[in-house]
């Protein structure tokens, strides 16, 4: 979110400070192809996950771009990024502090400089990840975040990455095949080596692509993940929220996920949870994100069709999590970022490691054991098909088969927190897809027997909920954009490229 970028990262960008502060009449006047260059050429910063037909289509508001402007900012911003990061990176200091903790023994790193090759190497979609070869044959993997606009804020990343430890360190004592931590740091004077850093072995395995794998290699690797859901389900915690390092091991504390962090008005980071039941995460995560909205601190594409889908959300709290606290009060760890590229698997497709547990979490029992990600099938899924793919099909049933009938039960139902977990900050830019998330939505939800049609219950809820006024206020913004639109001279309708800095 923006507020929470900003704070440490606007003096570093103060030309995406002012494109975000900019008004959106001003927004929604920029043509020239000189500022698109511009703005695409710290594209990868303002937002990492986006691709860059979606950065242009929030910034030009659809208007097509040319492809080899993107691909040489793309070019520069990737090169300005890794300057960045070497410039700040004390590789001496990382090496002898491996070194250190395995009693003095020498090693070493790759050389480190801007070249495809390196970076195709050391660069992942959040983190780089630099081997550490040790004179006995051992590797270790150093993983340090991205830095760019896109990367939380200092005080923010510091309890991701102790979140991350914790977790790491929870999961060795269980058979869940994780890296084993040998060492991190945070941001904080003391830290010699310049960037915040997790120290961990490098796992053995490669990443694959579930879709494309035949039945008998989805069928090896499911009936091994089987048993590491089955192992989850026997360490319980007794609130839901991120793991964090405590003097008896790890606790749950808050959600370190930067999607739910906001700023109180001194500038402190305000965390949410740990949540006691469902009912107040579900309800106080939703909150968070309709005042996100409101205050325009977030981006979605449809700012209004995104606030009255919260306001909805926000109704049924209750018929959600009834049905998710009837699991009981305990709640169990989630990989939150299960798309696939989490597991890695030997030649022989035996499961030797999941990682990437930068943002787990324990979760309601129903959420925590529904199926992962890369088990949905994806084009039905966005197409709002509620029905159950080929896929968690099997893993139901050879869970059902080791005797875990309720586990089996969770990846059955498991649509609802799928959708839910889709929409609750939701940034859908294509009014279509929109459409068909709120009708999917409608159709997992306990109990509801109202209109489907998105355009119908829209009209409806704007009646409904007149009288909110996070909305009343959105309308009135929304209203006055188009006004400035409707009545901005044509001439008005190129921004010279040094008058588009200078918006604040």
């Amino acid at each position: 979110m923006i507020s929470v970028f900003f704070t440490a990262n606007n003096e570093m960008y103060p030309e995406v400070k002012a494109l975000c502060t900019c008004s959106a009449a001003q927004r929604r006047v920029v043509e020239t192809r000189a500022y698109a260059e511009l703005i695409a050429s710290f594209a990868v910063d303002i937002c990492a996950r986006y691709t860059w037909r979606q950065l242009s289509t929030n910034v030009l508001i659809g208007r097509s771009t040319d492809e080899p402007v993107w691909k040489a900012a793309n070019d520069r911003a990737r090169r300005q990024e890794v300057e960045r990061l070497l410039a700040q990176l004390n590789v001496e200091a990382l090496r002898a502090r491996a070194s250190s903790l395995r009693g003095g023994m020498s090693c070493t790193t790759p050389h480190l400089r801007y070249d495809k090759a390196t970076i195709s190497d050391i660069m992942g979609g959040t983190n780089y990840h630099i081997p550490i070869s040790f004179a006995d044959g051992a590797t270790w993997m150093c993983r340090i975040r991205r830095c760019n606009v896109a990367a939380p804020a200092p005080d923010l990343q510091n309890h991701i990455i102790q979140s991350e430890v914790a977790t790491l360190r929870f999961l060795a004592t269980t058979r869940v095949p994780v890296p084993h931590v040998h060492d991190f740091g945070v941001h904080s004077a003391d830290n010699l080596v310049g960037v915040p850093y997790i120290l961990m072995d490098k796992m053995k395995g490669h990443p694959f692509y579930f879709p494309e794998l035949r039945p008998f290699q989805k069928r090896k690797i499911l009936e091994q993940y089987a048993d590491i859901v089955i192992e989850l389900s026997h360490h319980p915690f007794p609130s839901i929220g991120c793991l964090r390092i405590s003097e008896h091991g790890c606790s749950v504390g808050p959600i370190v996920f930067e999607n739910h962090a906001s700023r109180s008005r001194d500038g402190s980071l305000c965390l949410p949870g740990p949540y006691p039941s469902s009912a107040q995460y579900r309800r106080d995560i939703t909150l968070r994100h309709l005042e996100q909205i409101r205050a325009n601190e977030t981006d979605p594409k449809q700012r209004l069709d995104s606030y009255v889908m919260h306001l909805f959300l926000l109704e049924n709290v209750s018929a959600i999590a009834k049905l998710e606290d009837a699991s009981g009060s305990a709640f169990f760890l989630k990989h939150m970022d299960d798309k696939g590229d989490h597991l890695l698997v030997d030649d022989d497709w035996n499961l030797t490691g999941i990682i990437d547990w930068e943002w787990a979490q324990a979760c309601p029992k129903a959420e925590a054991f529904s199926a992962p990600l890369c088990l949905v099938s994806t084009v039905d899924y966005h197409n709002g098909d509620n029905s159950l793919g080929p896929d968690e099909v099997d893993f139901a049933e050879i869970l059902d088969s080791k005797g875990a009938h309720e586990l089996a039960g969770y990846v059955r139902n498991g649509r609802i927190e799928h959708r839910i977990t889709h929409c609750i900050g939701c940034d859908i830019p294509d009014r279509k897809m929109f459409a068909q998330t709120f009708t999917a939505l409608c159709g997992v939800l306990p109990g509801y027997k109202g209109e489907r049609d998105w355009q119908t219950w829209k009209r409806h809820a704007l009646h409904k909920y007149h009288q909110d006024a996070g909305l009343q206020h959105i309308l009135h913004s929304e209203a006055e954009a188009e006004a400035a639109d409707a009545y901005m001279p044509e001439s008005q309708h190129v921004v010279p490229y040094d008058f588009a800095l200078r918006w604040s």
